[in-house]
């Protein structure tokens, strides 16, 4: 600045001594003086940010929901939407199925290829931009939820930014789109099945340190998946797959570190003919979590040392293993009763033993005798439909109250097919829980 005022001094001083040369000297007075430095206009910071306006209440279809407003239907076709924060006074916290979806008849949205979310919002419903054109999409950090198959088939979205309040990533939520990487926050807890399958372009995944909660089929047909070398594939501290000749897999050892293993990580599919063969597992120090059907159908593995970090154990996660199938009565992974077995049927009544603070569901849908189950205070948490069954008459005691199973019946979708009938603990009980129904 300083630099700037010299110059225009100078000039204006060469400018005064030309006209006193030429004989039109004016008086000093009237020469003006240079402009205080306040004067000056400040200098922009670059780059500029431009803040577009919010579209209008009138472009979309909206309800009231607790705690705000959910957007139901986009009206218009721009290619620019800028989601308004409020509607009526109440704060937009939700966008709701299909909202800008283009897979819904008669939609006249074709031109969409981005939309700014206000950090209102918490929730991205099911199917809420799918098949939409969008090229690019910023989830912003009040966002906690993205529902199944809220992006699925936006073959344009090629930038996606994940904010970092996202705990739950639902079922195909992203497959298909252009995306080539993806930075998954910290905050993430679960990412349900074939969230970015079909991403074929996919190769940079960034995975947060304390991530213990996946399913299997996340990233299949992505090209991350395909640069893995064979065997065991990690998804940062997950043991996530295998690939390879599963047959050959005698033995299967989890590498340091490891923190998770996937939903079906290691599952046996009894329609395919590769089959994991392997008969030992060794898992690490450290371990926490091992999910759903994880090792499912692994029929030769007899042998399993789980390490006292272990804390939590999927549902099937040994299902149809010669390991699961040795034991009898209730059968416990550190804290957690995975299952309860009795191929004699002779046992008519369990008492869980204490410390146990997990039961995942239990397969009683054969002809048991089980007719009572007593819970110790220590447990916090259970799979909803745990203790489901075909035989009426079945008690489970828990803090001295007493509950009886109930019938009932889950409805059959395919036509002249009968409906299911289980019985099931009323909802009291599982009301009991921090955790009655998994994820």
């Amino acid at each position: 600045m300083k630099l700037k005022l010299l110059i225009i001094t100078m000039i204006l001083f060469i400018l005064g001594a030309c006209a006193k040369t030429e004989g039109t000297e004016e008086p000093a007075s009237i020469i003006p003086e240079p402009p205080a430095i306040s004067e000056f206009p400040a200098e922009p910071d670059f780059p500029i940010e431009i803040e577009l306006a919010e579209n209008p209440a009138s472009d979309f279809e909206w309800e009231a929901v607790d705690g705000g407003v959910e957007i139901t239907r986009y009206i218009r076709d721009e290619e620019s939407v800028v989601i308004p924060a409020e509607i009526n006074g109440l704060p937009v916290v939700s966008i709701g199925t299909h909202a800008f979806s283009t897979a819904v008849q008669g939609t006249t949205i074709t031109k969409l290829k981005s939309v700014i979310i206000p950090d209102t919002v918490t929730n991205i419903g099911r199917n809420a931009f799918r098949q939409a054109p969008l090229e690019s999409i910023i989830i912003p950090d009040s966002v906690t939820h993205i529902g199944q198959e809220a992006f699925r088939y936006c073959y344009q979205l090629s930038s996606v930014t994940i904010g970092n309040s996202v705990t739950h990533i639902g079922g195909a939520a992203f497959e298909s789109c252009a995306i080539t990487s993806i930075v998954l926050p910290e905050s993430i807890e679960l990412i349900e099945y074939g969230a970015f399958y079909g991403c074929s372009r996919l190769t940079d995944i960034t995975f947060p340190d304390s991530f213990i909660y996946l399913h299997s089929g996340v990233f299949y047909d992505t090209a991350w998946f395909r640069n893995q070398p064979d065997g065991v594939v990690y998804a940062g501290n997950i043991a996530y797959d295998f690939k390879g000749d599963k047959r050959n897999a005698e033995s299967l050892e989890i590498r340091e570190g490891t923190l998770g293993i996937a939903f079906g990580a290691f599952k046996n599919f009894t329609s395919s003919t590769d089959f994991y063969n392997f008969t030992s597992i060794t898992l690490p120090d450290g371990l926490i979590h091992i999910g759903e059907q994880a090792f499912w159908e692994c029929e030769e593995l007899v042998e399993v040392i789980f390490p006292e970090s272990v804390t939590s154990v999927g549902a099937g996660a040994f299902h149809g293993t010669a390991w699961l199938e040795t034991h009898e009565g209730v059968v416990y992974i550190n804290n957690t009763a995975i299952a309860f077995n009795d191929s004699n049927n002779t046992i008519s009544s369990v008492d869980i033993r204490e410390g146990t603070t997990h039961i995942n569901y239990w397969d009683l849908w054969e002809n048991t005798e089980l007719m009572n189950i007593s819970i110790p205070d220590s447990v916090t948490e259970i799979e909803y439909y745990s203790f489901r069954r075909f035989k009426e008459g079945l008690s489970v005691t828990y803090k001295d109250e007493t509950y009886n199973a109930q019938m009932g019946v889950i409805r059959s979708n395919v036509y002249n097919e009968p409906d299911t009938v289980i019985w099931d603990l009323p909802q009291e009980f599982y009301n009991a829980f921090n955790r009655f129904q998994p994820f």
